[in-house]
């Protein structure tokens, strides 16, 4: 497998950056950047780490029987960027149009109405989201508390922040401000400058930006606030001129990553009295494996679990739909969790969620060709949604596009339809607010008076 695998890699590495030099505009949509990540995240993985180095079926010294067809899902996984990327190829169509004038506004020139509507109401959709979680569990019992406080005690307080709330009201507010409010809130404030004065502009969309992090990160998990940083830096790519671009993005990504290692460090400094050089040595080591190597081992326990309890069919897709109509939800990632937690390591006692990619949810809910056929097809929506949200009004198709791009390559590492139902939520919420704001705009300008051109002048009669 492996050369078969060098080779399907490059299959799907070269194109990708054959349209990076020569189609620029490709870089705009969702495919583009979910085929970079499953290649580098799953691809690598499926094609150069064998099983008898590094078996996904192995847990320290426990092994179970494998009963996959572990070659047919690593073919799978290392040809789905290809694939992706052929779609790319011959739909040239989808590519986003370039720019005739710069997006930024000019100094003095007013946010449109539908602008400022929505951006109050996915900061409101914020700020109800925190009440609701510090009405539950108070301010110094919450996981950011203990991160800043008692690093020790991170874990034990996340759990007990978010996954163990009693009250199911407020794991689902709490939950759209962090899906819909935080998103949508970064996009706007970061896509254009808000006020006149450009200092006190910056100053108070950084403070936004610095508390909505802040908020994400409520449970002491140090993701979201990475990943917030990171759909701020695709809005910059977007927005910003097509030359530095990457370079752009790629600078606030290294930062992102810089930010996450370094409480990481913080935190191994506060649990451990090993020398700082152990401490970055192993931690560089984690990093790397929890980057290139656990996201195809969590797909292959996924697939391990459906063998030998059967398969949790399309229960197991995240439809909110469902649930809402007071249907069943099954979550997959909690259910191989807890699976792996009881029968691989032995703690019935330990709760946790093994999440993975969509691919390998779609594989799993139904088989492994279906699977990549219906997964890519949902990845191929996204980019006809792109097309879409482009038509959105002023920086409200810049947000929207942004969003949908950073949510097909986080499908790498999550469910992405999950994502695409956050998404169409705040689509629904960005029509909502340009129709509320066409109207204020043409109340505003009154009813329209129709003066009819003067017309020569009547010859007398005679």
């Amino acid at each position: 497998m492996t050369a078969f695998g060098i080779i399907l890699i490059l299959g799907g590495l070269l194109p990708l950056l054959a349209l990076a030099r020569w189609r620029p505009s490709s870089l705009r949509r969702p495919t583009w950047w979910a085929g970079l990540l499953y290649l580098l995240q799953l691809g690598i993985a499926a094609a150069w780490i064998p099983s008898e180095i590094e078996s996904p079926l192995v847990s320290g010294s426990v092994a179970i029987e494998s009963r996959i067809p572990e070659q047919a899902a690593r073919l799978a996984t290392v040809s789905f960027p290809a694939c992706l990327c052929l779609w790319i190829v011959l739909t040239p169509m989808l590519d986003p149009r370039p720019r005739r004038t710069d997006p930024e506004p000019a100094d003095g020139e007013r946010p449109a109405t539908a602008e400022v509507l929505l951006l109050a109401a996915a900061l409101s959709l914020v700020g109800l989201g925190v009440l609701s979680l510090l009405s539950a569990v108070s301010l110094t019992d919450t996981g950011l508390w203990a991160l800043l406080t008692d690093p020790a005690s991170t874990v034990e307080r996340r759990e007990a922040t978010f996954k163990l709330l009693p009250s199911g009201l407020v794991k689902t507010i709490y939950g759209h401000a962090t899906t819909v409010g935080m998103p949508l809130s970064v996009a706007l404030l970061v896509s254009r400058r808000w006020l006149s004065p450009p200092a006190l502009d910056a100053s108070l969309r950084t403070g936004l930006v610095a508390l909505i992090l802040l908020a994400g990160s409520l449970s002491g998990a140090r993701s979201p606030a990475a990943q917030l940083l990171i759909l701020a830096g695709l809005v910059v790519f977007i927005v910003g001129p097509p030359t530095p671009r990457l370079g752009r993005m790629m600078a606030i990504g290294g930062v992102s990553l810089g930010i996450v290692l370094l409480l990481t460090v913080v935190i191994a400094s506060a649990q451990s009295t090993a020398a700082l050089t152990d401490r970055v040595a192993s931690l560089a080591f984690w990093v790397g494996r929890r980057a290139f190597s656990v996201p195809f081992q969590t797909g292959l326990w996924h697939l391990q679990y459906v063998a030998e309890h059967g398969s949790w069919s399309f229960d197991g897709i995240y439809l909110p739909l469902r649930t809402a109509f007071g249907g069943e939800y099954a979550d997959p990632g909690a259910m191989v969790g807890r699976w792996y937690a009881r029968e691989i390591l032995g703690r019935s006692d330990l709760s946790t969620t093994m999440n993975t990619s969509d691919l390998f949810t779609m594989m799993s809910a139904t088989s492994l060709g279906v699977g990549l056929v219906f997964s890519a097809g949902l990845l191929c929506l996204a980019d006809l949604l792109a097309t879409v949200a482009r038509r959105a009004t002023g920086t409200i198709g810049v947000a929207m596009t942004a969003i949908l791009v950073w949510l097909a390559a986080r499908s790498a590492n999550s469910y992405f339809t999950g994502g695409l139902m956050s998404w169409l939520e705040i689509a629904a919420l960005s029509l909502m607010a340009m129709t509320i704001g066409a109207a204020i705009d043409r109340a505003r300008r009154g009813p329209r008076t129709t003066v009819r051109p003067a017309g020569p002048p009547e010859s007398p009669e005679r």
